[in-house]
């Protein structure tokens, strides 16, 4: 059974002008913060504590009590022991876990629990949440918010404020980004020596796989499947229809948030392969074929929540010339196929664990 008392020690807590903020700062793991001063830690045992020492661990004595205090180094950026006390009689050889002047390094998020092995994996048994640690912050595994810790440090004088990382769209570590989207073409279409446009709706799904590259940019890989309904007809009547779409882009982005938005806000280019489905058909004659081209585009995302987005997307696409089309019995016919599109996004994103 464990016990945590809270106690006051602020005048030790004082730390020197001009350091960095160390960025993790959390109590070791069992402490409790003192809410008065979250510098101050402190924790009462009132069993001998596992994991300590293999003699500790053969001691035998009655109603055993162990009081800790800490409190946050700035210049050490650890957790240092200003007061220990047991009552544990000395003559039993007990070995003293945390010696005052000991420093220690902070824990993870208030409630939680090391996962065995792995100190930077930890779980919170009340709650049910997973924390992974990632370059000095522990974040929420399943909505990839990063867990505010306490500052217990002051910032050097005249330092700029360091940018909060844009969970989600630029985060700690990889994500999966999943999203649906809806909106509009143009088409440019050529059969044989004749030019006409078409156009229609376009909406599909895309799952995009992205990565930080550095600051406030990454990069990624994508794949869309896009339905289309983007025809055009000549007077003959010969109708060209973009029946399916699948590009699959390399993507380069950064996130921002710009003055006056409250919500961080992406900016990104793509572009790749893009490989489509072409119908043409003059009644009672018809043909299918796949045609590959490529297509780049631009893009941007508001985030909302640390997972949810919304944005638009313009893309341009061009998917070359077949001549491979039989439309007519005995008889090749040379097509081609090139446009525009803009669509809607809904987006839904989760971080990787690492």
């Amino acid at each position: 059974m464990r016990k945590i008392l809270a106690a006051s020690f602020g005048a030790l807590a004082l730390c020197v002008a001009g350091q960095s903020p160390a960025f993790a700062q959390f109590p070791p793991q069992g402490f409790t913060a003192d809410p008065a001063n979250p510098a101050i830690a402190t924790a009462t045992y009132t069993e001998t504590p596992k994991g300590v020492g293999g003699a500790f661990a053969r001691i035998t004595f009655p109603n055993p009590t162990i009081d800790v205090t800490l409190y946050y180094d700035c210049s050490k950026k650890k957790w240092v022991v200003i007061r220990h006390y047991s009552n544990i009689p000395p003559e039993l050889g007990y070995p003293e876990a945390w010696p005052v002047g000991g420093a220690y390094n902070s824990g993870p998020p208030p409630g939680s629990k090391f996962e065995p092995g792995d100190r930077n994996r930890a779980f919170n048994p009340t709650t049910g949440q997973n924390f992974l640690h990632h370059k000095g912050q522990w974040i929420d595994v399943k909505t990839g918010q990063v867990i505010p810790e306490p500052k217990l440090c002051p910032e050097p004088a005249g330092a700029a404020p360091q940018p909060t990382p844009q969970v989600g769209m630029v985060t700690p570590g990889p994500t999966i980004k999943l999203s649906g989207e809806v909106g509009w073409g143009g088409s440019r279409n050529g059969f044989e020596d004749f030019n006409f446009n078409g156009s229609g709706f376009v909406g599909g799904v895309s799952g995009q796989f992205n990565f930080p590259i550095g600051g406030n940019t990454y990069a990624g890989l994508s794949v869309s499947v896009l339905g289309s309904g983007i025809s055009g007809t000549l007077p003959d009547p010969t109708t060209s229809n973009i029946r399916l779409l699948v590009p699959i882009d390399g993507i380069l982005g950064m996130t921002f948030t710009p003055g006056g938005l409250q919500w961080p806000l992406s900016v990104y280019g793509f572009g790749g392969l893009a490989v489509g489905s072409v119908k043409v058909s003059a009644a009672p004659f018809s043909d299918t074929e796949t045609m590959a081209g490529w297509s780049l585009g631009v893009g941007t995302d508001i985030q909302l929540t640390p997972t949810v987005s919304v944005g638009v997307k313009y893309r341009h696409f061009d998917l070359g010339n077949n001549a491979r089309f039989n439309v007519f019995p005995g008889a090749t016919s040379l097509v081609s196929e090139r446009g525009d599109m803009v669509t809607g996004t809904l987006s839904y994103r989760f971080p990787i664990s690492q």
